[in-house]
């Protein structure tokens, strides 16, 4: 079951991000739940935000984080995510797809005229990219890391 996330979830999509920090290119990074948390009430409580959860037997297994907004050089809307995660347990099946597809349909019901979504965590970059492809999205850049001093 996929829906939108209420303050009582915060504490296991704290659980779930910190699974997501840990397993990322980012697991060198300290992870701040309160941070974190700032960021998920904001999203359940803002118009812009949108912070949606899938559950298996009752329990939160995975979740997405985007927005939809203006974009900084138009007042075109234009969405985009914070992330998407599924707990390991619960990969391989249609619950990444299904928190994505809903995500779609939420931006496009705000008047997103473009819908962005990246892997930046460097984690199962092949199958997710299908995943992406598979639900219409196209590559269109790349992102790159500069580790200086």
């Amino acid at each position: 079951m996929i829906r939108n996330a209420t303050h009582a979830d915060i504490p296991r999509l704290l659980i779930l991000g910190e699974q997501m920090h840990a397993e990322s290119r980012y697991r060198g990074l300290p992870y701040s739940a309160e941070k974190m948390a700032g960021l998920f009430a904001s999203l359940i409580d803002g118009a812009d935000g949108c912070l949606l959860v899938a559950e298996k037997a009752g329990q939160v297994v995975g979740v997405f984080a985007g927005w939809c907004a203006p974009h900084y050089f138009t007042d075109a809307r234009v969405a985009s995510d914070f992330g998407l995660f599924v707990e390991p347990a619960h990969r391989g099946g249609a619950l990444a797809a299904l928190l994505l597809r809903r995500f779609v349909t939420w931006a496009g019901d705000r008047g997103a005229v473009l819908i962005d979504a990246g892997i930046t965590t460097g984690v199962h970059l092949e199958a997710t990219t299908r995943m992406y492809c598979g639900l219409g999205f196209v590559p269109v850049g790349t992102v790159f890391e500069f580790k200086g001093g």
